[in-house]
């Protein structure tokens, strides 16, 4: 088992995508069918890339003023090929976890976690099975101390 130094999970309207930094790979999770769409690399981005300023990326993307449009790695590849990504719809909340989330790497898949299961992190954490095709997520245990300090940005 290895400890994963930065790791972002960002929930959309469809689906929930985790980042991390280790392997710098973003996994689409789609919510309505628990399928794996995307595992991949994409651009590493520096910290003052305009693909992180939000109205940069909505006027970009054509986003809907009542929507909040993806922003790094995952605006990138929408940009590249809106209708690969659109699916996912608006990003509902994001979170930020430096300093240690386990992650441990089997043949076919990693599990990744605690990771929150909201914004609020007091509403509990999530851990994450993800193979090839499809992922589960459980709750963690109650009173479980995740093993790192929120948020980074």
């Amino acid at each position: 088992m290895a400890l994963e130094q930065h790791a972002y999970i960002t929930v959309y309207q469809h689906a929930v995508v985790i980042w991390l930094q280790s392997t710098n790979v973003h996994y689409v999770l789609g919510e309505a069918e628990q399928k794996v769409f995307a595992a991949q690399v994409f651009s590493m981005l520096p910290d003052d890339s305009p693909f992180f300023n939000e109205d940069y990326v909505r006027k970009l993307l054509d986003i809907l003023p009542d929507k909040r449009p993806p922003l790094g790695g995952v605006a990138v590849e929408w940009s590249k090929n809106p209708s690969r990504r659109s699916w996912i719809g608006g990003r509902e909340w994001q979170f930020g976890v430096s300093n240690k989330v386990s992650i441990q790497h089997f043949e076919n898949g990693i599990v990744v976690g605690p990771l929150p299961s909201s914004h609020a992190i007091e509403k509990g954490w999530r851990i994450f099975a993800i193979l090839k095709d499809e992922w589960h997520s459980r709750a963690t245990p109650d009173g479980l101390t995740p093993p790192f300090k929120p948020p980074f940005p």
